[in-house]
């Protein structure tokens, strides 16, 4: 081993053995726990009280009176999450009905991945995405969970043609340029994303 080797493997062993460096790193991953489990809280509290309220109201008053359990109450429960625990949440899809809804591009990014997922059969509702990306000079943590189309979604989300005449009419004209139709049970309708500043 020659003299620049040498030099080079100490002090990689110096920066690897630093007391500080160590604690950082474990700091770091702590943190990194942390934030994942109260973005994965934060999205299954937003799904579970959204499909709670779904079919509730499913029940009560059919597909053309849950209309506004997407399109307003979601958002309103989506909100309040936001102010209790501090972060920002939302659903987002390739094929959104509430403009509100349309990805941003690393959303974009990771539903073309679980829509590749989706293809090749391994897609699940428990897995997960996350990642640590700088926004701005400022460390941000994405979460993404994926959103899969059950029954009690295709009165409003299946074909046209085996949808209701006045769901139909109903989505029409709150959303004109609705693309959220047209699924099968078991496909991907989107996603939950969570972004947390970090430290």
């Amino acid at each position: 081993m020659n003299i620049s080797s040498l030099v080079a493997v100490l002090s990689f062993l110096l920066v690897a053995l630093s007391p500080g460096t160590h604690a950082q790193a474990i700091n770091d991953s702590n943190e990194v726990r942390r934030t994942l489990e109260t973005s994965r809280a934060a999205a299954k509290e937003l799904l579970v009280t959204v499909r709670t309220m779904l079919a509730r109201q499913l029940a009560a008053d059919g597909p053309v009176g849950a209309i506004h359990i997407c399109a307003d109450s979601a958002q309103l429960v989506g909100e309040r999450i936001q102010k209790q625990r501090s972060l920002s949440i939302r659903r987002v899809s390739q094929k959104w009905r509430n403009p509100r809804d349309i990805p941003d591009s690393f959303e974009t990014a990771r539903l073309l991945k679980l829509s590749a997922l989706r293809t090749t059969g391994a897609l699940t509702d428990t897995l997960e995405i996350f990642e640590v990306v700088m926004e701005d000079s400022v460390r941000v943590f994405r979460y993404m969970k994926p959103i899969l189309v059950g029954e009690l979604c295709l009165s409003c989300h299946g074909e046209r043609a085996t949808m209701k005449e006045l769901v139909n009419d109903a989505i029409r004209v709150r959303y004109p340029n609705d693309k959220a139709f047209g699924y099968k049970a078991g496909d991907l309708r989107g996603a939950v994303s969570v972004r947390i500043r970090m430290q």
